[in-house]
């Protein structure tokens, strides 16, 4: 296969930076967003760095409201749109305090930042490939709004990342372009970011994998395979026994049609013999329709055969159910236990993934993440964790741990009682200035606890949460 770097031509003009593309016109000044900071990295520094591109006229990291430690992105903002510009061509992925920083325009509308039509994903990455060299890689295709390298808590390249075009055609080229080529001898794939709910979803249609109990002790492997073979051709199949010695199958059929015709015709089979039937009593009308309404509480003499899930949604599906019964029961009000306040959450992050990143340092009693009316994550998470040391260590972890790409805020969280509100009204803060000290520069600092500035979401408001995970 075509080494997609070696087919670069040599006499390309340097790559243009993320976001190449002509700014918003609805900016009143030019703003850019910098990305991917050190911790350490102060509006001095900042400032310091984008004045060699041109007049800066301000400049704010982002900070927790709580804990004022940087979120790992700031903004800049410069007189003229041309000083912005050189800044995009000559300062993105420049090293401040030992780590590469990315530059893109500032994007107000979270609509046009949601739209993945001209955003796409790459895997298969040689994990000598940085943010760098996938841009240098894939901008021939055309503007790049934004790039970036998955990496880990330490730095290091996960193998995959996202490319996000300013259009859905120059997407679609690379995707025809470099979709199976290799990039530094690594075969990629390359094809359209699909959000996680979407990809969810195709895979509930397209299933091939199959989960199965409940069957007769007779059955061995090559009685599963017979039985299942008569919907289709079955690619694998296994018998397995887990820790309580309970019996069950996987079965793999090379087509999703054949898997599917499998459970719509053997699902809560009975399998017994009519004598055996006939011997056990059968449960009452209202009961009987109440167990079928609930797939997986399937009786034991019924054969249960359903899509294979994986194990995150097991354990999703269990916790469900234990919330809903303690619910039911006026279980969980006032569960005891400390609050952790979790901020700077991607909007990828679901409930299950934050109780994975808090749970090695405690007992989880909750985790509730603040979503808004889409059901979209809003960047704020809280962890009710069972005592006040195993709350110190998680916070003393996992303060500034990434996950999923953005540092994490840790911190206790002071819940208030009904109907109180915060005291105080809160000042601005301003940011920091240029030499030039007008309306135009000022940034958006935070505001005081009571008021929640742009800094940090809202807790009031009508917002919704997703709760899960109580045990």
């Amino acid at each position: 296969m075509a080494d997609v770097a070696a087919a670069k031509p040599a006499s390309a003009a340097p790559a243009e930076a993320p976001g190449g593309a002509e700014p918003p016109s609805s900016l009143q000044f030019a703003s850019l967003y910098v990305g991917d900071l050190h911790m350490d990295c102060t509006e001095a520094l900042l400032y310091e760095a984008f004045s060699r591109a041109g007049n800066v006229a301000s400049c704010r990291v982002c900070r927790d409201s709580a804990t004022r430690r940087s979120l790992g992105y700031a903004y800049v903002n410069y007189y003229s749109v041309q000083d912005a510009e050189r800044a995009l061509q000559t300062l993105n992925y420049m090293s401040i305090r030992g780590k590469p920083i990315r530059v893109m325009w500032s994007q107000r509308d979270p609509e046009r930042r949601r739209n993945t039509a001209s955003n796409v994903f790459v895997k298969g990455l040689d994990l000598s490939i940085d943010t760098k060299a996938l841009h240098d890689t894939f901008s021939i295709f055309g503007n790049i709004l934004s790039c970036k390298v998955a990496t880990n808590s330490v730095g290091k390249s996960r193998g995959y990342g996202f490319v996000h075009y300013e259009s859905e055609e120059a997407a679609k080229e690379a995707i025809a372009q470099v979709n199976g080529k290799q990039i530094e001898g690594s075969t990629v794939f390359v094809g359209p970011f699909i959000k996680r709910e979407q990809r969810d979803a195709e895979a509930a249609e397209s299933y091939t994998n199959l989960y199965v109990k409940n069957f007769p002790d007779s059955w061995d492997d090559a009685k599963v395979s017979d039985v299942f073979s008569e919907f289709g051709e079955v690619a694998s199949s296994v018998l397995l026994t887990n820790d309580d010695g309970k019996r069950f199958a996987l079965v793999n059929f090379q087509s999703p049609d054949a898997a599917k015709a499998a459970v719509e015709a053997l699902h809560r089979k009975d399998l017994r013999d009519p004598e055996e039937a006939e011997k056990e009593e059968e449960p009452p009308d209202a009961e009987k329709a109440e167990a079928e309404e609930a797939v997986d509480k399937v009786p034991p003499h019924l054969l249960y055969v359903q899509r294979a899930q994986t194990r995150s949604e097991r354990r999703a599906a269990l916790e469900e159910d234990r919330r809903r019964n303690q619910a039911g029961k006026g279980e969980g009000k006032g569960k005891g236990g400390i609050r952790l306040c979790i901020r700077n959450l991607s909007e990828d992050v679901t409930s299950e993934q934050l109780r994975e990143a808090v749970e090695p340092y405690g007992t989880i009693h909750a985790v509730f993440l603040k979503t808004d009316d889409m059901g979209k994550n809003r960047g704020v998470g809280f962890v009710v964790i069972s005592s006040q040391e195993e709350a110190q260590k998680a916070i003393d972890e996992l303060d500034g741990k990434d996950l999923l790409g953005k540092p994490l805020s840790v911190v206790f969280s002071e819940r208030r009682r009904k109907g109180e509100k915060g005291e105080g009204k809160g000042e601005k803060g301003e940011g920091f200035k240029g030499p030039r000290n007008d309306e135009k520069g000022k940034g958006k600092g935070r505001r005081s606890k009571g008021q929640g500035g742009k800094g940090a979401p809202s807790f009031a408001q009508g917002a919704t949460w997703q709760r899960s995970v109580w045990d």
